[in-house]
């Protein structure tokens, strides 16, 4: 064959895949707009809604299996015939759960609308506690939620659960945000009305019921961060105006100490061991640059990388870091996790342990998801009442590193890696009575460990 005709063919091949290329994203981009003429009512305005989300939102996000679509579109087929006696709530919370047969917990509804009580709960591995009360509640405190609406925290999950998609942990992560908001207890049917929920509470060995309403929702943000609640000086994203903290006077330990950083570092002369927590893995040319002369000018053993707050950002931000810095250390590299590890949090933990080249420890509680998920993708919109799901396109698999031809995260090509699992070598848990007193079993493990093992 002539070289003008192999020039000829493969110019019409680029100009063909150029222009299926180009086509492709016109139309995938169409599938977020809507066209709707302004509804009539709200009858028709949920119609346009549900329309639009049967027609774009499987097209545009890849996550679904085949039979998962079906079932999705059978439970918005009954929706849309019901919905003069469905509460806007309660056909929230039911998309919610036809998008949480994805199976992916990044392939999800936001929730940024629902009420809660003035009482901020986290779900500890001993029970759900109050850890922050609005002026004039704050004999809440320091309680633990035993029922809610008659219902066992267990029970609620399980609930939960059927409304969300995710692992054990992100299920349990979440649910501090749904158990403190009457809408949710309306529209999952566990209540008759919003007005007000009936909550058990535990003191010592009494115990006694409050009904409590929803108030005004002013957190700035489309995704509630139950660990930001965790300590008196967590201020992003959440609201501090009048609240009162089940931690304010007392001594904070040091994973509870620098919530609003992004980036935050301690050496353990003592132990040899550098302490370094990571809050999202965001732009960190500086940090690393900082971190490694560090290591290069003190004698650094052992490091300590604390992602039990990373629940994400851009991982290539961090991928020198992760790959280079447990190069820089002959000892131990204890990873931190816990239920909000999310995310770029997931890759950079599954970096560093595999970069550590056997002498990584996991320690702390189970990620927020597992090692194969999807993410990666945009916010589609409902036109009528702007409830806003994630549609996503990039696989990510950090446990074999499989590629997947137009399905794998195509940067996952130059920096994924097998980490196989990081179910945690030293489980911890996160229990109310060591939180209060203002221990980190976690990091007393980690000094056990190496006061007994790792010390020479």
């Amino acid at each position: 064959m002539k070289k003008k005709t192999i020039i000829l063919i493969l110019g019409l091949a680029i100009i063909l895949i150029s222009g299926f290329i180009i086509t492709s994203r016109v139309i995938y981009n169409s599938r977020f707009e809507s066209n709707y003429n302004a509804p009539a009512d709200r009858k028709e305005a949920w119609l346009q809604d549900l329309t639009h989300f049967q027609k774009n939102y499987y097209k545009v996000c890849k996550s679904f299996p085949v039979d998962s679509i079906y079932k999705s579109n059978k439970i918005i087929d009954s929706i849309k015939e019901n919905i003069d006696s469905f509460s806007d709530n309660k056909i929230k919370l039911l998309i919610s759960h036809c998008v949480s047969m994805a199976d992916d917990a990044h392939t999800a509804v936001y929730f940024r609308n629902f009420r809660r009580i003035p009482l901020r709960l986290y779900l500890f591995d001993d029970g759900l506690y109050v850890i922050k009360a609005k002026k004039g509640f704050e004999q809440y405190l320091g309680k633990e939620v035993v029922t809610i609406c008659d219902k066992s925290i267990d029970e609620l999950l399980e609930i939960l659960d059927y409304y969300k998609s995710g692992n054990k942990s992100w299920i349990e992560n979440e649910s501090s945000y749904f158990l403190a908001s009457p809408d949710f207890f309306e529209a999952a049917n566990l209540s008759p009305t919003s007005d007000s929920i009936k909550y058990e509470f535990a003191d010592k060995k009494d115990s006694f019921t409050s009904y409590l309403y929803p108030i005004k929702n002013t957190d700035q943000t489309d995704e509630y961060s139950s660990w930001m609640d965790l300590s008196p000086v967590g201020t992003i994203k959440t609201d501090t105006v009048g609240w009162k903290h089940v931690l304010n006077g007392l001594s904070l330990p040091l994973y509870l100490s620098y919530l609003n950083d992004e980036y935050h570092v301690e050496y353990f002369d003592s132990l040899k061991m550098m302490y370094i927590q990571i809050n999202a893995s965001n732009s960190s040319e500086g940090f690393n640059r900082a971190i490694k002369n560090f290591l290069d000018s003190n004698d650094v053993q052992h490091l300590i990388i604390d992602l039990r707050f990373n629940g994400g950002g851009d991982y290539t931000e961090l991928a020198a870091f992760s790959k280079t810095i447990p190069q820089k250390v002959k000892g131990k590299i204890f990873i931190i996790t816990g239920k909000a590890t999310f995310s770029a949090g997931i890759c950079i933990a599954a970096r560093l342990k595999y970069f550590s080249k056997g002498r990584a420890i996991i320690i702390g509680q189970n990620s927020g998801d597992r090692l194969q998920f999807w993410a990666e993708g945009r916010q589609f919109s409902l036109p009528n009442s702007k409830i806003v799901a994630r549609a996503v396109y990039g696989f990510h698999d950090w446990k074999n590193d499989n590629f997947e031809l137009f399905m794998t995260h195509w940067i996952n090509l130059f920096y994924g890696v097998a980490a196989k699992d990081l179910t945690p070598d030293v489980p911890v848990k996160l229990l109310f009575k060591d939180y209060y007193k203002g221990i980190d079993k976690t990091m007393t493990e980690i000094t056990t460990l190496h006061n007994t093992r790792y010390s020479q």
